[in-house]
């Protein structure tokens, strides 16, 4: 079966160079629980106002 017949809808995700910028410039202690909250805040921002507004991400990850 091919992957684009099937219904399933594809889960909008943050960019990946941003994940890698924030796993550089974050303290390991804290990488995990920053990521998630700005993966949080990304899907919630997909819900509310569609994924092209929400790749506007990294001026919350620059923030």
């Amino acid at each position: 079966m091919n992957p684009k017949d099937s219904n399933q809808q594809r889960i909008p995700a943050p960019q990946k160079w941003l994940d890698k910028l924030l796993n550089w410039l974050v303290a390991p202690h804290l990488r995990e629980e920053v990521l998630g909250d700005l993966h949080e805040r990304f899907s919630l921002r997909v819900a509310q106002w569609g994924e092209t507004v929400a790749r506007r991400y990294w001026r919350a990850v620059l923030a």
